[in-house]
């Protein structure tokens, strides 16, 4: 509908005569159009799509495959965390989280037990984060807690490892 209104405003400003009120009104249109994906990827998330942030602004991720699940129409990503296929390393601290609810788990407890560096075991967690495979609980003056959310769980459900 934004683009239809969009693409009235062109057509009119095409029938103006040029001079300054068409060049303004021509600007105005290259402002709202440049602005038209963030506000569908906005729009998008509001509905409950998922966002793929492999450009800006976000790409809507739709759903497709065997099995359907939303993936990314830019990069390929799927919704399995937004991460695609996770490798074994990756795999083993989702399946660590599923040890215990609470407390949660520190990325140098995450380190330490799977044998990660803890730069290593950070950079998974907080992607894990990022993507809603794990949640993060936070406390002044404590490191993280992190605990397998929902789609981390799907996950490891659908590889067979939970």
């Amino acid at each position: 509908m934004l683009r239809d209104a969009l693409g009235a405003m062109k057509d009119a400003k095409d029938l103006m005569p040029a001079g300054e009120r068409r060049d303004k009104i021509e600007r105005l249109v290259a402002e709202v159009d440049a602005k038209i994906p963030a506000a569908e990827a906005q729009l998008a998330r509001g509905l409950g799509y998922l966002l793929c942030r492999c450009t800006w602004p976000p790409q809507i991720m739709l759903e497709t495959g065997t099995p359907p699940r939303p993936r990314c129409g830019r990069c390929g990503r799927d919704s399995v965390g937004g991460l695609g296929q996770l490798s074994k390393e990756q795999e083993r601290v989702l399946q660590l989280l599923t040890e215990r609810s609470q407390p949660g788990f520190s990325s140098a407890e995450v380190a330490q037990r799977i044998g990660l560096t803890g730069a290593k075991a950070e950079y998974y967690l907080e992607e894990f984060n990022k993507s809603e495979m794990v949640t993060a609980a936070y406390a002044m003056g404590s490191p993280p807690e992190y605990f397998l959310g929902q789609r981390g769980r799907e996950y490891l459900v659908q590889q067979g490892l939970l």
